[in-house]
């Protein structure tokens, strides 16, 4: 997340611990807000990681691509997406052709999860 994001989050959690006033449920709105910035700020740049991993069955090697997603403001979901054959990518893990496939594969999965777990387009 980038330094502005966070900043911006701090500062509305500050403004907002010093409201006296606060119900349950506006605490429950406000932390709903801050996973939708979090999830936006993700969604425009996810930062990836790309794993090999190896099928038992056949001791093929794959690369996938991992992240956690945030849902909750307690709970983070690993999203995986699958990129490739491992000997489709020269440089492996490190291949920047397989991080871009990866995030733009991440992406896609990433707006299916948002749409489906709240109804929310984007």
């Amino acid at each position: 997340m980038k330094n502005n994001i966070k900043q911006e989050i701090t500062n509305e959690l500050y403004k907002f611990m010093n409201d006296n006033y606060n119900t349950i449920d506006e605490v429950k709105k406000f932390c709903d807000e801050i996973i939708i910035k979090q999830q936006n700020e993700i969604l425009q740049n996810p930062k990836v990681y790309v794993a090999k991993t190896k099928d038992p069955k056949t001791d093929i090697y794959y690369l996938n691509c991992k992240l956690f997603f945030p849902i909750s403001i307690s709970k983070r979901k690993e999203v995986k997406v699958y990129i490739g054959k491992l000997s489709d990518f020269p440089n492996g893990c490190n291949d920047t052709t397989a991080k871009k496939i990866g995030k733009e594969n991440m992406k896609e999965k990433l707006k299916k999860i948002i749409e489906n777990k709240f109804g929310i387009m984007v």
